[in-house]
């Protein structure tokens, strides 16, 4: 299994092109994967636009109440 791990910080507008081109990348593949993306405190939608990608790909979320930073 591959775990894909995406750290974002109010990355609503940037996130779907991301998770698209995951999803396209490991369609073409035989091993079964999970997108984890690990928000860090978004004030944005970025915590909807992961709720919109449920359906659609293997993806769990990961929420900070608030922002932590690098490390």
């Amino acid at each position: 299994m591959i775990r894909i791990m995406l750290p974002v910080y109010n990355a609503a507008r940037t996130l779907p092109s991301t998770l698209d081109a995951i999803r396209e990348v490991t369609r073409a593949g035989d091993e079964p994967y999970t997108a984890v993306v690990i928000d860090d405190g978004s004030t944005d939608a970025t915590v909807s636009v992961c709720r919109s990608w449920w359906n659609s790909m293997p993806l769990e979320v990961s929420c900070h109440v608030s922002r932590r930073g690098l490390g």
